[in-house]
């Protein structure tokens, strides 16, 4: 009976040091335990920015002069060649521990310098969890690097500062365009950014929570947020509930909905630069002078003409006249640069017979000089010997319509 208890403990023991054996690997195994290449993403800060993002990003290990230490390169398009010698391996936890001092070179305009820089990694035993962190205390005021092992999150991906125009509508107006504007997108959390877009018409759009979702090779966002708003008359400041939706690709554009402002408005960002259609495109305000074989600059003031976006480069025309009637142009072409665009088309003239009331449409011809202020002509050729409407106005802006119709 002493023997089989004997040999009972005895075989305990020894189960008990394979288990231990189990999950503690051989020390001169550490470093060929995490000896490879690791692919990820880093995130940097310093103290001129913080959450600066890039990705495919490849570190290696190999095995240096013992099997507790290794050595790390890592070479970067946009960071700079790294290499640390004999950094010490220490195994705890189910986690490998490296430590290590070497160099970083980096360019600075033309030139390559050298600086001094450290590494603390933690690679746990299971794949696909390794992380690094790369200090270079003389650069940028103090530089840090965090590698990542595995695929950037999404949020990640999207989390900048991105450049465009905004195109703006309600129930009262349509397609006012801002250029020069900037929505910027800041990391949250894995699958959330927060989102600040500043207008100096439309107010301060923040969003604290915008939900990000990889789908088929582009980025969909939406969220519920703020407009801060200033009303025109009064001066006074309101917060507005507002939502957004989006769509990163090639290029990114959302869409800012604040329903209880003007019957409901929508401001859509386009990133990129503005196409010549909508850079014409609004409403013009100003007054016609009205001549034909009759009589000659009759004035008339306060009239509008609407030029509507239809496709990057072509806009639609509308005008109504409560004397001359509806003028109407489905597409024309948008020709020039710089500030200075010209058009020219045909279209129909709705027009009322004062002595019979039926309306009748008449062809006319219409060109446009626009610049800092819009030159259009129309002329209606079978009308009173040649009628011909000179519109001379300027494009109303944000500002102007908010006031009139907030």
């Amino acid at each position: 009976m002493k023997k089989t208890f004997s040999f009972s403990m005895l075989a305990l023991a020894a189960l008990a040091m394979l288990m231990v054996s189990c999950r503690k690997p051989k020390e001169e195994k550490w470093a060929e335990a995490i000896a490879k290449t690791y692919h990820g993403y880093i995130n940097a800060s310093c103290a001129n920015f913080t959450n600066m993002v890039n990705g495919d990003e490849n570190i290696t290990l190999a095995k240096a002069l013992n099997n507790k230490t290794v050595n790390l390169t890592f070479s970067s398009n946009k960071w700079g060649e790294f290499s640390i010698k004999e950094a010490t391996v220490v195994f705890a936890q189910d986690i490998y521990k490296v430590n290590g001092t070497g160099t970083c070179k980096m360019k600075n305009g033309g030139s390559e310098k050298e600086y001094e820089c450290t590494v603390m990694a933690n690679i746990k035993s299971q794949a696909g969890n390794a992380s690094f962190t790369f200090t270079i205390p003389s650069v940028m005021g103090g530089l840090t690097l965090e590698f990542h092992e595995g695929k950037m999150p999404v949020a990640h991906e999207v989390a900048r500062s991105y450049n465009g125009y905004t195109n703006t509508s309600c129930s009262f107006f349509s397609n006012t365009v801002e250029d020069g504007q900037t929505v910027k997108l800041s990391y949250k959390n894995d699958n959330e950014v927060t989102l600040s877009y500043a207008s100096s018409t439309w107010g301060v759009f923040s969003f604290e929570t915008v939900k990000v979702k990889a789908e088929n090779g582009s980025y969909s966002l939406e969220g519920e947020g703020i407009c801060k708003m200033t009303n025109p008359h009064s001066g006074e400041q309101k917060d507005h509930a507002c939502t957004v939706t989006g769509n990163i690709d090639d290029k990114a554009s959302m869409t800012f909905v604040v329903a209880d402002v003007m019957g409901g408005l929508t401001v859509a960002f386009h990133e990129g630069e503005m196409p010549v259609a909508y850079k014409v495109a609004g409403a013009y305000k100003g007054l016609i002078k009205v001549s034909c074989a009759f009589f000659t600059n009759s004035i008339e003031k306060d009239q509008t003409v609407n030029l509507r976006y239809e496709s990057d480069d072509k806009v639609s025309l509308s005008y109504t006249n409560g004397t001359w009637g509806e003028f109407s142009i489905d597409t024309m072409k948008v020709n020039g640069n710089d500030n200075n665009y010209s058009l020219e088309a045909e279209g129909i003239c709705k027009m009322k017979n004062p002595h019979s009331g039926q309306q009748n449409e008449h062809p006319f011809t219409f060109t446009a000089t626009i610049t800092d202020k819009a030159l259009m002509n129309f002329t209606v050729e079978d009308v009173m010997g040649g009628l011909k409407i000179e519109f001379d106005g300027s494009k109303r802006d944000g500002r102007e319509l908010l006031t009139q119709f907030f």
